[in-house]
C-alpha cells in the first residue's frame, strides 16, 4: 500500500507525533500545551474522517475506483465544461 493516501497518512502521522512532542515541553505555557493537544486530536479526527468518506464513495468491491465508467469510454457522458 505505497499510494497516494498512505503516503498522506504516514506524513500526517508523523507531523502529529511531532505535535504531541511539543505538548510535552515543560517550557510551554499550559493554555499552549493543552492546544497542541487539541490540534493533535483533531487531525487525527480529520484523518478517520477522510478514512471513512473515502470508503463510502469506493466501497469494497466496487467496480468503479473514480476512474472512468464504460459510459465515459463509450462515449456516452457529455462534459460541457466552459
Amino acid at each position: 500500500m505505497d499510494g497516494l493516501d498512505h503516503q498522506l497518512y504516514v506524513n500526517l502521522h508523523d507531523q502529529i507525533r511531532k505535535i504531541e512532542g511539543l505538548a510535552r515541553d515543560p517550557w510551554l505555557r499550559p493554555e499552549m500545551r493543552r492546544a497542541l493537544r487539541v490540534l493533535a486530536s483533531d487531525l487525527d479526527a480529520s484523518w478517520a474522517k477522510f478514512e471513512r468518506c473515502q470508503r463510502r464513495i469506493n466501497p469494497p468491491g466496487c467496480p468503479n475506483d473514480g476512474g472512468p465508467t464504460a459510459a465515459d469510454i463509450a462515449g456516452e457522458v457529455q462534459n460541457d465544461i466552459g
